[in-house]
């Protein structure tokens, strides 16, 4: 029996697991059937399925792992993120077996089911996760499943694609299936989408009826310009709308020129077919056209719009609320199953300072400013700070920056360098006048900094020391980490249970950041604002006058992708010039996290429009305090 007639048919879902119970839909999702072939396919030996969120990959690898035990039974192996959700698989593929009269019998009680493997008489689905060296290496097995491959990439114990093809050569008709949404400039699953045959699915316009790749943004150029994606959330200027507005006027405009709602958009999808690399479509369905690459490694795409839940007017006010957030990079991931990139060409300094300068000079806030943060790079002999900004929609203006030089005084019973003294009385107790003596939508004349970042990853026991001086909740000290800190997630607090004087008996809390969000959020603002297509990031009039040496170390880090032993790529952050350092970039970068940090302690967003008006004292002067106990 076909896949594509046993699927919709033995396969049925559990209600206590799934949206919807009932027969596998496959009319609802007409994509998933050519992926279901390819599965059954004997020559093709690997699937890549790079995707946005809530598209039906699980659902598609319970219905592929099902088939097979039923069909053509064989050991297979599924890895997944973490424990917590080879449970979660487990519990849900045996939900969905009881209520398939086909499975039912297959399934164990629930006092035998265990985290080793899912049994299912005939064959054994082995159950591995991240971190996991021996499950995943310990079984020769003829199906392998990666699900959410982009998640435990960087903990594997080696690259899993690769060990993945190690478990199969035992056996010639050999199964590899990877699904992921893509995460990260390094993506893997994008890599491997690229690597196959990239088909694409094209849907059939209901007005004229004209085959076109499903895209979101419009074309730019040439006759099509203005066509083949969704429209409707810009306004006659060109601004984008508000979310509301946004999510009232989007419509999907194909190459003709014809205007598809949403009433109209499931009939667009599901008349579709997927078209690989180096072929077309014409009117009548055909394709034309050669394949670049053999099927042997058959590759998909598929984001939001495929979905049968999701509409255009979904996706359009998604996009804007994600503009207005500053998380543009989680919609290209999330709902267009796409990888965010920003490699751009990194500016020279005085590019930024002619193209980024504001209209108002160092030292004063602008007035659309909400609130300041400050951002500190802990050295051996020195500190280096600055303090920005902060308005709706991650708008933000340079007000100050500076270094404060290490003069160690004996006569100090704590020993602290008094570069830290000086940042209380420079930094944290500082008030900047708003610009042309106006006030802020707050009602100040004068601003003070709302939190401060301090990196605590060298000289820890002297910041402990300064932190527990101060003793000012405007403070925090943050640590680098994109190893244990995921993207998405961005920062999460820990404690530091020793410091460099092991004489400590007192730990440190400090904020664990994930520092490349950060830098490519910032990076993409510079280079836009270079280029003309964004304001968001601003200097003061005078910054290239007065701030040369800081504007070097701002765009003296460069991206580039290097490859490990395992022949995985991944991007690190490099320094072009040593003796520039990057000083005043890591101060920015500390200083955007402690935005998001402001922002995620009330639980709000970047719309301006929802914040409320902060309390007294919220960045008032701070007195020594703990040092006063001490003495």
């Amino acid at each position: 029996m076909l896949i594509e007639e046993w699927a919709p048919t033995r396969f049925h879902l559990s209600r206590q697991y799934e949206a919807s119970g009932g027969p596998y839909n496959l009319r609802s999702y007409p994509y998933m059937v050519e992926i279901l072939q390819a599965f059954a396919n004997p020559a093709v030996e690997k699937i890549s399925i790079i995707a946005s969120t809530q598209v039906g990959k699980t659902l598609f690898v319970q219905v592929a792992l099902a088939y097979a035990a039923v069909t053509d039974p064989a050991p297979a192996l599924i890895c997944l993120p973490n424990q917590a959700a080879a449970i979660e698989f487990r519990d849900r593929f045996y939900g969905n077996a009881m209520e398939s009269a086909e499975l039912r019998d297959r399934v164990p009680p629930e006092r035998k089911w265990n985290t080793r493997h899912i049994d299912l008489k005939t064959s054994r689905v082995y159950l591995a996760w991240a971190g996991s060296r021996q499950r995943l290496r310990g079984r020769a097995c003829r199906y392998v499943i990666l699900s959410e491959v982009d998640v435990y990439q960087r903990t594997m114990a080696g690259d899993p694609v690769r060990v993945a093809e190690e478990r199969t050569k035992k056996f010639y008709r050999r199964k590899i299936v990877q699904e992921s949404t893509p995460v990260g400039e390094e993506s893997p699953i994008a890599a491997e989408y690229e690597a196959g045959d990239k088909r694409r699915w094209y849907g059939r316009c209901p007005e004229c009826g004209r085959f076109q790749e499903l895209r979101f943004f419009t074309f730019q150029k040439g006759d099509i310009a203005g066509r083949g994606g969704i429209a409707g959330y810009r306004g006659d200027d060109g601004e984008l709308l508000q979310a509301d507005e946004a999510r009232a006027g989007a419509y999907y405009i194909c190459l003709n020129g014809c205007e598809i709602r949403d009433d109209r958009k499931l009939e667009m999808v599901t008349g579709g077919r997927w078209v690989r690399a180096g072929q077309d479509i014409d009117q009548e369905g055909r394709l034309t056209g050669t394949p670049t690459r053999s099927d042997r490694h058959a590759s998909f795409h598929l984001w939001s719009i495929h979905s049968n839940t999701v509409t255009i007017a979904d996706i359009a006010e998604a996009f804007i609320r994600h503009v207005d957030g500053g998380q543009l990079g989680e919609f290209f991931e999330n709902w267009l199953g796409l990888k965010y990139s920003t490699s751009k060409r990194v500016p020279r300094w005085r590019r930024v300072a002619e193209r980024l300068a504001g209209s108002y000079s160092r030292g004063y806030v602008w007035p659309e400013a909400w609130f300041l943060t400050s951002g500190v790079d802990v050295q051996e002999d020195v500190v280096y700070w600055s303090v920005r900004a902060w308005g709706g929609g991650i708008r933000s203006w340079l007000v100050d920056w500076g270094v404060l030089q290490r003069y160690p005084d004996q006569e100090k019973p704590d020993g602290l360098c008094s570069d830290l003294d000086q940042l209380t009385e420079r930094v944290l107790n500082r008030r900047w006048p708003v610009h042309g003596g106006q006030k802020t939508p707050l009602g100040k004349s004068e601003v003070g900094v709302k939190l401060l970042a301090i990196d605590s990853n060298y000289r820890t026991t002297d910041v402990r020391r300064w932190i527990d001086d101060v003793r000012s909740k405007r403070v925090r000290a943050v640590i680098g980490d994109t190893r244990t800190v995921k993207a998405a997630d961005r920062f999460r607090r820990t404690r530091i249970e020793r410091t460099e004087n092991k004489k400590s008996k007192r730990g440190m809390e400090v904020w664990r950041v994930n520092v490349n969000v950060y830098k490519e959020d910032l990076m993409e603002r510079i280079v836009s604002g270079c280029d003309g297509k964004d304001d968001s990031f601003r200097f003061p009039s005078d910054i290239g006058r007065l701030g040369a040496t800081f504007l070097k170390q701002l765009v003296n880090e460069r991206k580039r992708i290097v490859e490990d032993r395992y022949g995985r790529k991944r991007m690190e952050w490099v320094v072009h010039s040593k003796s520039t350092g990057e000083h005043g970039w890591d101060t920015e970068v500390y200083s955007r996290a402690a935005a998001d940090m402001v922002l995620a302690d009330q639980r709000l967003d970047w719309n301006s429009a929802n914040w409320p008006l902060p309390r007294e004292g919220d960045d008032q002067p701070v007195e020594m305090l703990g040092r006063a106990a001490r003495e």
